[in-house]
C-alpha cells in the first residue's frame, strides 16, 4: 500500500512539473515583454496570428469551420485586446488539452506514468517538424525545391500547432474532448458530429480516422480477419474523404484564388509524416498492448 502511494505521488509530481513547464516556457517571452512594456506591445507566435486576433480579422474569418473567431470577437466586445487574447489562449487551451489527453490515456488503459508523459509528447513532437528544427528545415527546403521530391508532402510551420492562436489551438482541444467522450460512451457519434465544425486542416484528417474506425466496427461480421478489415476500413475512409474533398473543391475552391494553393497534378502525393508514422508503428507494434494495436 505504501509503495502504491509513493508511486502515485511520483506520477503526480511528474505531471505537475510538466504542466508548469507547459504554462511557463511557451509564454516566457510574452511575460517578459509584458514586464518590460506594461502590456503595450503585441506579441505573436505565428506570423499570421495578428490577422486572426484582430477585430476585423476575426469578423472576416468567423465561420462554422473557424469557430474560434466567434470567441475572439466576443472577447474583443468585452474590451480584451488581441495581445491579451493571445496570451490567455496560449496558457488556457494547451493546458486544457493535455488534461483531456491525460484522462483519455487513463480511459484506454495506459499506466499513470504513461498518462502523465504522453500528452506532453503529443504537444511537443510537432516542434520537430518545423523551422525550429534546423535538420528538418533543411530537409523541407530540399523537398520544396527539388523536382524529384516535390510529390512527397512534408508539413512545414514556424509555430507549434498547439500554440497557434486561435486555430488550430481551439479545434485541437475540442477534438480531444470529443475523442474522450467518444471513448467513455463507446460511441463514434460525438466525434462524427463535431468534426465538420472545426478547423478544416484538423477536422479532415480527424474525420478520416473516425470514418475508418466506424467502417472497421461495422464490417466485423463480413470480414472476420482483422488485418483485412483494417485495409478495407482505411480504403473506404480514403475514398469517402477524397470524394467529399473533391465535391468541396468543385463547389467552393475551383476558379477561386485559393485554387493556386494546390499542386497542379492528378498524381498521388506521398505523405512524409504518414510514412514516418508507419515506420514508428512497425517498430513499436510488438510493444503495444494488443487492445491498442488496431486503433494505432
Amino acid at each position: 500500500m505504501t509503495e502504491r502511494v509513493r508511486s502515485y505521488g511520483w506520477h503526480r509530481l511528474v505531471w505537475f512539473t510538466l504542466l508548469c513547464g507547459l504554462i511557463v516556457l511557451p509564454s516566457l517571452f510574452a511575460i517578459r515583454q509584458f514586464q518590460s512594456t506594461g502590456g503595450y506591445l503585441f506579441y505573436s507566435n505565428a506570423f499570421d496570428e495578428p490577422t486572426y486576433l484582430s477585430f476585423d480579422g476575426a469578423r472576416t474569418g468567423a465561420a462554422l469551420i473557424h469557430p474560434a473567431e466567434y470567441l475572439v470577437l466576443g472577447l474583443h466586445h468585452l474590451g480584451v485586446s488581441g495581445g491579451y487574447i493571445n496570451l490567455l489562449f496560449d496558457i488556457l487551451w494547451p493546458v486544457v488539452t493535455v488534461v483531456i489527453f491525460r484522462r483519455l490515456a487513463l480511459a484506454i488503459g495506459f499506466s499513470p506514468l504513461e498518462a502523465a508523459v504522453y500528452p506532453f509528447a503529443i504537444v511537443t513532437i510537432p516542434v520537430l517538424f518545423g523551422y525550429t528544427n534546423p535538420y528538418y528545415a533543411a530537409l523541407y527546403d530540399a523537398n520544396y525545391h527539388s523536382r524529384g521530391l516535390s510529390w512527397i508532402a512534408l508539413p512545414q510551420a514556424y509555430y507549434p500547432p498547439f500554440l497557434r492562436t486561435p486555430e488550430p489551438q481551439l479545434s485541437l482541444c475540442v477534438l480531444a474532448l470529443a475523442t474522450y467522450l467518444g471513448v467513455r460512451r463507446q460511441s463514434l457519434l460525438i466525434p462524427f458530429a463535431v468534426a465538420p465544425f472545426v478547423y478544416a486542416f484538423v477536422g479532415i484528417p480527424y474525420l478520416f480516422v473516425v470514418f475508418a474506425l466506424f467502417t472497421y466496427q461495422r464490417t466485423t461480421a463480413a470480414l472476420p480477419q482483422p488485418a483485412l478489415r483494417v485495409l478495407v476500413a482505411i480504403a473506404a475512409s480514403y475514398l469517402a474523404t477524397a470524394a467529399a474533398l473533391r465535391l468541396a473543391y468543385s463547389l467552393l475552391v475551383s476558379g477561386s484564388p485559393a485554387a493556386e494553393l494546390f499542386v497542379a497534378t492528378r498524381l498521388p502525393l506521398l505523405s512524409g509524416t504518414g510514412t514516418a508514422a508507419l515506420i514508428v508503428y512497425a517498430a513499436a507494434r510488438s510493444h503495444l498492448n494488443p487492445a491498442h494495436r488496431t486503433p494505432a
